[in-house]
């Protein structure tokens, strides 16, 4: 899933610049800006809408930074027949969006729409993309005859999406569907991805092992950020690294490799873990990564 963080940076002058979003212009002496922006790394940024600092200085939103608030969780049943649910990020009554879909896996939302991934049969790759209202029950299909769609992520221009069923990424704008394929296709299986203002970052393995690599947006060539390690899963990004899970025999493992790495050996952020599902930061390095070293079943949820 492309899952919006849920915590929130303070802010200050120590989080990174802006590489898109709302960078406005270098701060003023003493780090001051004008206009209830932020100084950020010696720039002037809004928080309310600036994906590498989202709420707060160095917060790095995996979506769409909308106004550095987040107001709901959601997540999917990843059944046959099954459905959509929110529920308020502050807690409360959860309440489901769209019933009857097949086997919703992967959320992302921009604050407005959620894209989801629909599985399908794997046979037949009938799996869809859908967009739904944040507050709306009826769905729109933005992508169809997709072969197991496993993650999704946004931006704010366009939806991205891996097929672990026949190994491609794919992407579409989010208003205008036109799905397009911009890395693999019967190759080694993608599993999770998360995009920043110029790349999609994705693991992909066989056979027990696999690379993180990375594609630009709109498509190109495909480089190996890693080397080979045991089964890459779940992936975050922060401004410089990616956070990912490496899969073992008995045991798993936390790793972390810079965002321009080519063949890079990855340092070992935690090891010896039992398991490993579910990776997030908070934008601030990888001290700050957090994990779920254990099983998890469904649809990994996403907040929007």
């Amino acid at each position: 899933m492309g899952a919006r963080r849920l915590g929130a940076g303070g802010g200050g002058d120590s989080g990174s610049s802006s590489s898109s979003g709302g960078g406005v212009g270098d701060s003023g002496p003493g780090g001051a800006c004008d206009g209830g922006l932020t100084s950020c790394g010696g720039k002037c940024v809004d928080t309310g809408n600036d994906p590498q600092n989202c709420g707060g200085c160095g917060v790095v939103c995996n979506t769409q930074c909308v106004a550095g608030v987040w107001t709901n969780v959601y997540w999917g049943t990843g059944l046959a027949g099954g459905s959509v649910w929110k529920v308020p990020i502050t807690g409360g009554a959860p309440a489901q969006l769209i019933g009857g879909q097949a086997a919703p896996h992967g959320m992302a939302s921009d604050g407005t729409t959620l894209f989801y991934g629909n599985q399908g049969t794997a046979a037949t790759c009938t799996g869809t993309i859908e967009s739904i209202p944040i507050g709306g029950t009826t769905s729109t299909q933005i992508a169809m005859a997709q072969c197991v769609p496993l993650d999704v992520a946004v931006d704010a221009k366009n939806v991205y999406w891996t097929n672990s069923g026949d190994g491609s990424v794919w992407q579409s704008d989010k208003t205008n569907p036109n799905p397009m394929k911009i890395a693999g296709g019967n190759g080694p299986s993608p599993g999770y991805l998360r995009v920043d203002a110029t790349s999609v970052y994705f693991t992909s393995a066989a056979n027990g092992m696999g690379v993180v690599s990375r594609v630009p947006i709109g498509g190109g060539t495909v480089t190996a950020v890693t080397t080979s390690v045991p089964t890459p899963g779940h992936i975050a990004i922060d401004a410089t690294h990616a956070y990912f899970g490496s899969r073992g025999t008995t045991t798993a493992a936390l790793l972390a490799v810079g965002l321009n790495g080519m063949g890079a050996n990855p340092a070992q952020t935690v090891t010896n873990l039992p398991s490993l599902n579910g990776i997030e930061t908070d934008g601030t390095g990888p001290t700050a990564s957090r994990w779920t070293p254990r099983a998890s079943t469904g649809s990994r949820p996403a907040a929007g």
